[in-house]
């Protein structure tokens, strides 16, 4: 009797998993709100699951996921040095999401490998068309840009000029 009910629930999860992806993936390069909706999305999607011992038990079990969760803790005890608390529980707020997606994919793996070609193509149409945005404002302003770069300035790139962060998921589509 359980079954049909299971089935159901599949049906409405992959494509909650696959839209909250599809968000995160292009708030990380458009939109910082559409980024924490999509992790928001994500973790209630993954969190309505059930199962959270078992999902404990392999987010304990994966040295990957919790040395990821590592890189929240640590900030997270430096707030008992802290005298400015304010300022930590906003640096904690924007480190949250390493500690809840480790624990969000510590679940039951819902992803077929036609799933995962299907995000990865997502992000490289996305990829894409951050860089044909980038590379249409050098294309207008090619002569004040190239004078830019000669005074150490940098061209428009996407999510408020973050350029690390810009050129990291560049390399990474590469």
């Amino acid at each position: 009797m359980n079954a049909p009910r299971r089935d159901s629930v599949e049906k409405w999860r992959r494509p909650a998993f696959f839209l909250s992806i599809t968000a995160m993936l292009a708030g990380l390069l458009f939109s910082r709100a559409l980024l924490s909706s999509g992790l928001i999305f994500f973790a209630v999607v993954s969190l309505l699951q059930g199962r959270i011992s078992q999902r404990l038990k392999n987010f304990f079990r994966s040295p990957l996921l919790w040395s990821m969760s590592l890189l929240f803790v640590l900030p997270a005890l430096s707030g008992v040095w802290s005298d400015d608390h304010s300022q930590w529980l906003q640096i904690l707020r924007i480190k949250l999401p390493l500690l809840l997606l480790p624990i969000c994919f510590a679940g039951e793996n819902n992803f077929r490998f036609k799933d995962w070609t299907m995000i990865s193509f997502v992000f490289l149409v996305l990829m894409f068309a951050a860089i044909c945005q980038s590379s249409w404002g050098y294309v207008q302003n090619t002569a004040a840009t190239n004078a830019a770069y000669l005074k150490a300035y940098t061209m428009e790139t996407p999510l408020g000029n973050d350029h690390v962060r810009f050129s990291l998921l560049v390399t990474i589509c590469w």
